[in-house]
């Protein structure tokens, strides 16, 4: 068996003829890893020894023209690519000129040479870089959100933010509540993160050293034997549980970010190196030019302008609006105002009252004698204490000026006219009205875009894994 360790330190996988498919069984890759790490052997472990990694022995970094601190620029995470790097997560970084060569720079070696990718284990039958620009807040969803640079190619790559906010219920989806165990804020990305794990610890009883969370982290058996499957089903959108078929947006509860930051991505590439420049890149690597062509990538990352595009979700009827709406239409269709309204109410109210007066009147006679006692003046006084309601005062005195024309006009025709005039009114406004109140009750949205000019603008993070 040749050694799985070469004399650079990267693992190379040995196998053994299996005596039907000529690969190494699932049996003997396990038996040999437990003979190599006797006192136990863990997949993040062994990953973080025998991995790729991006450093200054495979890699030249620049951002905005000055060379990258490999140590404090790039964070080490795991994907389901194995080692990945993050540049700029801690949020320190900020572009100040838009376009290419003011963002970041990278040329990396993609080693093929040490390339331990196997069919029977489900790995990847590609070769290059894979890369996620995501917001510092979000985790890296390389394998679902990222883009590929083969080798042998230079990458552009433009990137366009969006700012957006949701609103939460009634009329919109968000939850502003919404926490996750692993995650300190919240996003999609991280919820549908959250939730495979947890599925895959029903399931399996492990997860993935990927998802770094609270569990225990699945031997290279249950990785090939549950947790991969698993995931496999879940790809494929439905799964089974206690004999049902369910949606995978059923199985996770992942309501939209309330606030989100996005980073739309536009890739153009070019062919490296070019036949003049072959021999000269060459030798300045030390490859031969065929391995340039099968190893060498180049990026630039940068963000196209200075300014970004906000995106707000907004309430299509708001209360204050719901109100000035029903004052318009009133006015608009019948000329009333609020003043109009509490004319009505006033005289409902004095009609109302002057009812119930002269239902408690009780006349008084007395056969025996009858005793004129009152004047005239008090008889007028009487007169003036009690309230005093008539129709044609209302219509004459109040300010919506058509019930007035209704009843002063001295043809009947023309009275006709403005009744009808009237009622049409109010039947069109009744309908406006109703109309906004079920687009208010409905909840209705609108977007709101504006486009927001900056002088400089925080560079989100990029995640680099390589294919292998």
């Amino acid at each position: 068996m040749p050694d799985d360790q070469d004399n650079d330190g990267h693992f190379t996988s040995s196998t053994t003829n299996n005596a039907e498919d000529g690969e190494m069984s699932m049996s003997d890759m396990d038996n040999m890893m437990r003979s190599m790490y006797p006192r136990g052997f863990q997949l993040s472990n062994f990953t973080l020894e025998k991995g790729w990694y991006l450093n200054a022995s495979n890699a030249i970094c620049t951002f905005r023209g000055r060379p990258c601190n490999w140590t404090t620029d790039f964070n080490h995470v795991f994907t389901a690519f194995g080692n990945c790097f993050t540049f700029n997560a801690n949020n320190d970084a900020f572009q100040d000129q838009p376009g290419a060569k003011n963002g970041l720079s990278l040329e990396i070696n993609i080693e093929q040479q040490y390339y331990s990718n196997r069919l029977q284990l489900g790995d990847q039958v590609d070769a290059g870089i894979f890369f996620h620009v995501h917001n510092q807040s979000v985790p890296p969803s390389v394998e679902t959100d990222g883009r590929a640079v083969p080798p042998g190619f230079h990458a552009y790559v433009g990137l366009t933010r969006t700012d957006s906010y949701s609103i939460d219920p009634p009329y919109g989806l968000c939850n502003k509540s919404a926490e996750l165990v692993n995650f300190p804020d919240y996003s999609v990305a991280a919820c549908v993160l959250e939730c495979k794990e947890q599925h895959m610890l029903r399931e399996c009883g492990c997860e993935l050293f990927e998802y770094e969370g609270r569990g225990r982290e699945c031997s290279l058996m249950e990785v090939t034997t549950c947790a991969k499957p698993l995931l496999g089903e879940i790809k494929t959108i439905y799964y089974f549980l206690w004999n049902h078929l369910y949606e995978f947006s059923n199985m996770c509860d992942c309501p939209v970010a309330c606030e989100d930051v996005t980073y739309a991505t536009s890739v153009t590439y070019t062919s490296i190196p070019s036949n003049s420049t072959a021999s000269e890149l060459a030798t300045n690597l030390r490859m031969s030019p065929t391995e340039v062509k099968a190893n060498y990538v180049i990026m630039d990352i940068y963000l196209e302008n200075l300014n970004y595009i906000k995106s707000e979700q907004l309430p299509a009827v708001e209360p204050s609006a719901l109100i000035s709406d029903i004052g318009g239409q009133f006015g608009l269709f019948m000329g009333f105002s609020l003043l109009t309204i509490i004319e009505f109410i006033e005289f409902a109210a004095m009609t109302l009252y002057t009812w119930i007066l002269s239902a408690k009147r009780q006349p008084k006679v007395d056969i025996v004698m009858v005793k004129m006692t009152s004047t005239r003046n008090e008889k007028e006084e009487k007169a003036k204490e009690e309230p005093q309601v008539s129709i044609e005062a209302f219509a004459t005195s109040t300010s919506a000026h058509g019930f007035a024309r209704a009843y002063q006009s001295r043809h009947l025709v023309a009275k006709a006219i403005w009744t009808a005039l009237i009622t049409a009114g109010f039947v069109v406004a009744v309908v406006q009205i109703y109309f906004r109140f079920a687009s208010y009750f409905r909840y209705d949205t609108t977007t709101k875009i504006t486009m927001v000019f900056a002088k400089e603008l925080q560079f989100p993070a990029v995640t680099i894994c390589n294919a292998n």
